[in-house]
């Protein structure tokens, strides 16, 4: 069997013991890390990518096994969850898909995924400041137990027993996820936040023509491929499953072309309120 252990970006040698238990169990391992050092693992069965973005992990990984016929790929690391998924969605291969991996890895997406499930799990709201977090707080009950909805191994995970505590940690939690390793080695080019993105949604504007002017207006300079997607994802409302049969893509690549959409959208939007910001009294 021939198995492909892949890492957006190389945990130090962390899993290296993990990968050799692997081989004394009789697999071909073929490792490929996104960003890594030189001589992490045997030459012959070791590449990188050189950067963390899906579509080149994508592209040394089609590559490679057109060379060798990888049976599956996996990996140890929580922050590389997403990154398989989209890789072994692109190969053909056995996988957990790439929506079910964002789920995975963003915990207010899967509280969502319980929450619609039916299944068991305590309160829960985003707080985009201290004082939705300190109003979300006072409905629940203290103590409460706050913490970023990215990252890993409880980092900047926090229990809070009153107001004051919430003030001090919340500034912790928000900022702590910036530098967390974990999040820093998450691969690039897909959005990790689809539920929490500020992109404004359709029925927000609907209400104002000039809004809705403005929005397809915004659509239009946009380039084809990525507001196809955008359209679909935002305003259709497609699952991104959906999205990769409607348009014969690979589901990494429709992770992909959101991440671009989005980033474009904003910077047109952003470009337009330069433009027309009309200047304080």
């Amino acid at each position: 069997m021939k198995l492909l252990a892949l890492e957006a970006s190389q945990n130090s040698e962390y899993y290296k013991p993990r990968y050799q238990q692997i081989v004394d169990l009789g697999a071909d391992l073929y490792v490929l890390n996104g960003i890594g050092t030189d001589d992490f693992w045997p030459a012959a069965r070791y590449r990188r990518a050189g950067s963390r973005h899906v579509d080149d992990l994508i592209r040394h990984a089609t590559a490679w096994h057109a060379e060798e016929h990888f049976d599956g790929v996996f990996t140890f690391s929580e922050s590389a969850v997403v990154a398989v998924a989209a890789v072994a969605d692109a190969l053909g291969l056995p996988g957990v898909g790439l929506q079910a991996a964002i789920t995975s890895r963003n915990k207010l997406i899967m509280r969502q995924a319980h929450e619609r499930g039916g299944v068991a799990h305590p309160h829960f709201r985003i707080a985009s400041d201290v004082d939705a977090a300190l109003e979300a707080a006072e409905e629940f009950g203290y103590p409460v137990v706050i913490k970023p909805t990215l990252g890993a191994a409880s980092n900047f995970v926090f229990r809070v027993d009153d107001a004051g505590q919430l003030r001090e940690r919340y500034s912790q939690c928000r900022t702590g996820m910036d530098r967390m390793i974990w999040f820093n080695m998450e691969v690039e080019g897909i959005d990790l936040e689809l539920s929490t993105s500020p992109l404004p949604g359709p029925d927000e504007i609907a209400d104002q023509k000039r809004a809705r002017q403005l929005l397809d207006s915004l659509l239009e300079r946009m380039d084809p491929d990525t507001r196809e997607v955008l359209v679909l994802f935002e305003v259709e409302e497609f699952a991104i499953a959906e999205i990769a049969e409607i348009l014969s893509i690979p589901i990494g690549t429709v992770g992909s072309r959101l991440f671009r959409a989005r980033e474009e959208f904003q910077r047109l939007l952003r470009a337009y309120e330069r433009t027309f910001k009309r200047p304080e009294p």
